[in-house]
């Protein structure tokens, strides 16, 4: 197994400059649903196809490194808060026990044609990545998992959530 950062087929990041993040509108979602569709999940971290997994060091307070916490908050200074219903703030979360956020994104890619769907969210306390797809069909499987595209789509992520993202308050950057 390979941390992302070190995985031979990682693409560098001019490749990665070649795809577009974007969120999954809630209004979408809850018609997908309201139509009887189910979105079907298989976790990259969890897949026996994938060679990789995605390192967030638990030290907030050391220089350079990401908890599960920052990742969350780089995805809400990006993205806003999670499109889906039952992970907004002040929800009942009694049920949850694995994942405490969700965002569902459409990646394309510019030379590539087609879309993944993924799901970003928080998996015993490290960063979840799981390729998706809605379906309708209560027995249908989870979607299958391309190797290559599941360390580029693991890569992204990390990315997206290790990056900081620079802003300015007060004539002071953060």
């Amino acid at each position: 197994m390979y941390e992302i950062r070190d995985h031979p087929e990682t693409p560098d990041l001019e490749a990665l400059g070649e795809f577009v993040v974007e969120p999954v509108a809630p209004d979408a979602i809850r018609d997908r649903r309201e139509a009887g569709e189910e979105l079907r999940e298989v976790n990259l971290l969890d897949a026996d196809e994938v060679d990789a997994y995605v390192e967030l060091n638990p030290d907030p307070m050391a220089p350079g490194d990401t908890d599960i916490g920052t990742a969350l908050y780089r995805l809400v200074q990006l993205f806003g808060t999670p499109q889906f219903e039952e992970y907004a703030a002040g929800e009942d979360i009694s049920w949850r026990d694995d994942e405490t956020f969700k965002y569902l994104f459409e990646v394309t890619r510019e030379d590539e044609p087609g879309e993944w769907l993924i799901t970003v969210h928080d998996w015993r306390v490290r960063l979840g990545v799981s390729l998706a797809a809605w379906s309708g069909d209560l027995d249908a499987e989870t979607p299958a998992v391309d190797p290559g595209e599941a360390v580029s789509l693991l890569a992204l992520v990390t990315n997206l959530v290790t990056e900081p993202v620079f802003c300015e308050h007060e004539e002071v950057p953060y």
